[in-house]
């Protein structure tokens, strides 16, 4: 069923300031406290990161996502969780010209599930921070530095460059610090030599000791608590499984109708206002009709008739299966937490001629083409096309609507109509305001699962 149209509700925007005042005042009403991991030079007035990574126990996760929850003019538009660390995106901030901005709550300092730091203690070290009368707290510089570290060397066997000055400083003024902070979990050795191969500057050296780094802290986990150790890496590993290789973290929003140039522009709009709504934003494409065309005309006769796609029209028939062969792939391929995708998904494109008319199709291969598609999370339809800067109504006939999205729609989970003199702005607000609600909707039945 479809959508009816409307001119979207222009949501105030949270200035930066504000949010970040308003999120401490909410984590307190929970009984929690912000600790900010890094990146807080710039709090509260602006964000020097892409996000906002904190720390938090692993027990209090659900009073801080119903504090995020309670605050106004803010909405919770994604959402997911890893073994170590929990992704929210909030959308109605106004963070550098974004709308969205990403909260990180990070409830382990680990590789592959063994802690390297314990977050008790890294949050009893804190360093308390006033700001017009309410506190956030940041990490002590030692443990700042050494989560720096490892989130490249240990995690990644890379060294970030940006943070490696700063990481070099620390260990050189806290060297006794640092090595007390490291031997428990590597011991004194291994903790002693990348000490004083960070101070040096040897990075070589550096890269080298990951390796030792990893197998020292497997072995004293496994001989401290071989139990709880071996649960928690199998833990770690079936949600890297998942969120990786399942498409469970990905909301698929299909864009049809109108012309290819027409979805172009308003999928730009779209994906340059719906940054920070996931982790990953990305587009998907199909438009099979230029390799269609030429064969097209090849058949078509003195009288310009084109050729009944069939069964047997073989490029039609090889372009549509590797279509659908992309898309699913798409589906299943290495994903980094939560992908949006906005697709520009022409599902009438094999079944149109060169002049964008519409084609003889037959109506079975629109049903097969449709069931064996990927299910889409929305689909909006754009109707007419964009002539002198406005949408006119559409002089493409009612028969590509009728029997061929009806299809698609019946398998998407909501869809949305657009279109019909609105200038092409208001369509592109009135499809972000679309897109926002349909994941506003994913989200709260996700976290209603999670957090019963």
């Amino acid at each position: 069923m479809w959508g009816i149209s409307h001119s979207p509700v222009q949501q105030r925007l949270l200035p930066y300031r504000e949010f970040f005042l308003a999120l401490i005042r909410a984590l307190e009403n929970e009984g929690l406290r912000l600790c900010v991991l890094r990146n807080h030079r710039g709090f509260p007035d602006k964000n020097t990161g892409n996000d906002i990574d904190c720390i938090i126990l692993r027990s209090d996760l659900p009073r801080a996502i119903h504090a995020l929850e309670s605050i106004h003019c803010v909405r919770i538009v994604g959402y997911i969780e890893r073994y170590y660390a929990a992704s929210i995106f909030l959308e109605g901030v106004d963070s550098a010209g974004d709308r969205s901005v990403q909260i990180d709550f990070h409830v382990s300092l680990s590789y592959k599930g063994l802690p390297f730091l314990f977050v008790e203690t890294v949050l009893q070290s804190a360093i308390s921070h006033s700001v017009d009368g309410l506190t956030f707290f940041t990490l002590s510089p030692v443990h700042e530095a050494i989560i720096s570290l490892f989130h490249g060397l240990l995690l990644g066997g890379v060294l970030k460059e940006k943070f490696f000055l700063e990481i070099q400083r620390t260990f050189s003024s806290e060297k006794s610090a640092v090595i007390a902070a490291l031997s428990t979990q590597f011991g004194l050795r291994v903790a002693t030599e990348l000490v004083d191969a960070v101070i040096e500057g040897n990075r070589l050296k550096i890269l080298g000791i990951a390796a030792p780094l990893r197998r020292s802290l497997a072995l004293r986990c496994g001989l401290s608590r071989p139990v709880s150790s071996l649960d928690t890496v199998l833990k770690h590993c079936l949600r890297e499984f998942a969120d990786r290789f399942l498409p469970q973290t990905m909301e698929n929003v299909s864009i049809v109708g109108l012309s290819a140039a027409s979805r172009k522009i308003i999928i730009e709009d779209l994906l340059a206002n719906l940054r920070f709504s996931a982790k990953i934003l990305e587009s998907g494409l199909f438009d099979p009709a230029s390799s269609l065309q030429s064969s097209r005309r090849a058949e078509s006769d003195d009288r310009g008739v084109l050729p009944r796609l069939r069964l047997g029209h073989p490029v039609a028939i090889i372009e549509i299966v590797k279509w659908l062969l992309r898309e699913w792939h798409a589906q299943f391929k290495n994903k980094k937490n939560l992908t949006l995708r906005i697709g520009d998904i022409p599902y009438d494109e094999p079944f149109m001629d060169s002049r964008k008319s519409v084609f003889a199709y037959s109506a079975w291969l629109v049903r097969i083409v449709a069931r064996l598609s990927p299910r889409p999370d929305l689909l909006i339809l754009l109707k007419g096309p964009i002539v002198g800067g406005m949408l006119s109504p559409s002089s493409l006939g009612g028969i590509r609507e009728s029997a061929i999205y009806p299809h698609v729609a019946k398998r998407a989970k909501q869809c949305f109509t657009l279109g019909y003199r609105e200038h092409p702005d208001q369509v592109a607000d009135a499809a972000y305001a679309a897109i926002i609600d349909a994941l506003v909707q994913q989200t709260s039945k996700r976290l209603a699962k999670r957090f019963p």
